[in-house]
């Protein structure tokens, strides 16, 4: 491995396999179960972790104190009994006792006369101090015994004082998971009407795909794939690349974290790649057998392009390690720098991403390091919109729904996930409002059998809601121009179809027979996916049902999944999202929720001016 590249260490690989609780996964996915472990940890985890981790140190203190303190006897031992400073070890019947000489000696009458001492060499009675070894060794023995004694006192002191300060900092010091920041003033709107290239959403999206994107590719993607082509090293000075490596996580926080470097790619004139490796139990299969590619963004092709051939010809590295040496082997270690967006809200510690500080407040034009490995797995674009070098820019292009322009561009199924849709498209077609579920129940943060339900209830008052509006719509549009009031329709309810995506064959049961009004005409669709992760089937399942929740009218997702968020902004829909309080909130935005806004404004270079309309009640997916 080449020197300064980055790669998980041992202990940070186990810590997040024992983390993501992979002792319990079936076919990759935790059991229902599994969700109360999580919920209790949680709970007591201020508690618990830093009580656990020091009866552990202690208890491995106490060990080496005990083995110091025996291997020290053991050397200033004598065959009966080790002298001390001012005493002997007295030992009799298997049981030892620090004792003054003048009781030692007592102890050796008595023994010698009950014949229940040590005897050594033949002799019945216990050696005293004249067959002892010399004064010198037993007082170096004796001084080395009160150093052990302590260092062991000072040891136990420090651990209870590590102790200490690990639950300070899982409770006072820890990093909030909400903030608000007061500025005294109402916030302006993230994009102002005279930034827009385009009147309409629809027609910002037509010129990206038509205009925006081809220049992009034209300008930097082509130059730098024919440089790679005719050279075999990387000129450091010419050389502008974005590598996303995906994370071992699942499907929406890989697309997620695509869909954020390529924003930063595009924004920043870098050319994008991509290393999407497979990660046992969690992903397989490749990034071609789930959507096909606008353009060549392939990492590994890129580098077999290049006198790189030799470091990714065998078969690929979990989490695309071999890849990243590769490029520092074209460009030097120092040529590559790690750009990490990644957190994990209820992990029981968590610290300020510093590198988002890049990204919310540097031009990342002016960035000249050849290669930014890019490692992410949620939707960080959002912070990059609100750059000042970067956020009119930005609002030209794409205006507020970066994300759904950036998915509908770039996430276009294979055949192989079409047709998987298209099996239940004439159902959802013969509806009039179609109601997309996202049920999550299995993993480490899935919801209870009393939030399910509330699920269900809350997709039925939406479906009957959104059919209300329509009716509304259409009885406006009958009224005639001469201001009479037209004779209403007749009120038809409107036909509903169910579309449930879940990781639990149970759920699918029993919505599908749940206890539905006979006069509610609602039909309750899914795909029958298997529940499984360890196949590239099971990916594209995953993937379908993903595109069909994204094409949902209306759309119900659970608490902390990137699943449904990628699910809702691939479609720019702002969903319902079932909170574990029991409650069913409308989202204010079709940005993917769960931004990471409570620690943006904690950055040291976060400017009042930075604060955005868009970013109100954008970190409440948590629930």
């Amino acid at each position: 491995m080449l020197a300064g590249a980055y790669d998980a260490t041992w202990w940070e690989r186990w810590h997040k396999f024992v983390e993501d609780g992979a002792f319990f996964n079936q076919g990759g996915f935790k059991p229902v179960w599994f969700v109360h472990v999580v919920e209790l940890w949680m709970r007591l985890q201020a508690v618990l972790m830093p009580l656990g981790w020091t009866l552990l140190w202690l208890a491995l203190a106490w060990l080496a104190h005990w083995v110091t303190v025996r291997l020290v006897a053991r050397i200033g031992r004598a065959p009966c009994a080790s002298s001390l400073r001012n005493g002997v070890v007295h030992r009799d019947a298997g049981r030892s006792a620090y004792l003054p000489v003048a009781r030692a000696e007592a102890a050796a009458t008595a023994t010698r006369r009950s014949g229940r001492g040590k005897a050594t060499a033949g002799a019945a009675a216990l050696t005293l101090c004249s067959e002892l070894p010399s004064s010198r060794l037993a007082y170096r023995v004796s001084v080395a015994l009160q150093v052990v004694s302590i260092l062991y006192r000072v040891l136990q002191g420090y651990i209870v004082a590590m102790g200490a300060l690990q639950f300070l900092q899982l409770t006072l010091w820890n990093e909030p998971r909400t903030a608000f920041r007061s500025t005294g003033r109402i916030p302006s709107p993230l994009c102002r009407a005279d930034w827009l290239e385009a009147p309409t959403a629809a027609a910002l999206e037509e010129r990206f795909r038509t205009h925006w994107l081809p220049e992009y590719l034209q300008r930097v993607q082509t130059v730098q794939w024919a440089r790679a082509r005719d050279a075999t090293e990387l000129p450091r000075g010419r050389t502008r690349l974005l590598l996303y490596r995906a994370s071992c996580d699942g499907l929406g926080n890989r697309f997620a974290g695509m869909l954020s470097a390529f924003y930063l790619a595009y924004l920043s004139d870098r050319a994008f790649l991509v290393d999407w490796s497979s990660c046992a139990s969690v992903v397989h299969g490749s990034l071609d057998d789930l959507i096909r590619p606008p353009f060549d963004w392939d990492a590994r092709r890129f580098l077999q392009a290049t006198g790189a051939r030799q470091h990714v010809e065998g078969a690929p590295a979990e989490g695309g390690t071999d890849v990243l040496r590769a490029f520092q082997s074209l460009v030097g270690v120092d040529g590559v720098r790690r750009l990490a967006t990644a957190y994990c809200r209820p992990c029981p510690r968590r610290r300020p991403i510093t590198d988002l500080q890049t990204m919310l407040c540097a031009d990342p034009r002016d960035d000249d390091v050849p290669v930014i490995d890019f490692y992410g797995t949620h939707w960080s674009g959002a912070v990059l919109q609100h750059n000042p070098a970067l956020r009119q820019r930005s609002c030209a292009r794409f205006g507020v729904d970066v994300f759904g322009i950036l998915a509908r561009a770039l996430l276009q199924p294979q055949e192989a996930v079409q047709r998987l849709a298209d099996t239940v498209r004439p159902q959802l077609a013969a509806a009039d409002v179609v109601v997309g579920l996202q049920v999550r129940r299995k993993d480490s943060y899935g919801i209870s059998g009393r939030m399910e339900e509330t699920m269900w209830r809350c997709a039925r008052q939406v479906a009957e809601l959104h059919g209300w509006q329509r009716r509304q719509q259409q009885q406006q549009q009958r009224l005639p121009d001469n201001g009479s009031v037209a004779q209403a329709p007749p009120r038809q309810r409107p036909r509903v179809a169910l579309f449930i995506a879940s990781d639990h064959a149970a759920s699918r049961e029993a919505l599908r027979h749940a206890n539905i009004p006979a006069d509610t005409d609602a039909t309750v669709v899914s795909l029958d996916a298997p529940l499984l992760k360890t196949s590239v089937q099971s990916m594209q399942y995953a993937l379908a049902e993903m595109y069909l929740l994204s094409r949902s009218d209306e759309l119900v997702i659970s608490p902390y999944s990137s699943f449904g968020s990628v699910a809702h902004g691939w479609g720019s829909r702002p969903p319902w999202v079932m909170l574990r309080t029991g409650q069913c909130m409308r989202a204010l935005s079709s940005m993917p929720c769960d931004v990471y806004w409570f620690g943006v404004q904690r950055l040291p270079c976060f400017d009042d001016r930075m604060l955005s309309s868009e970013m109100v009640n954008q970190e409440y997916c948590y629930g």
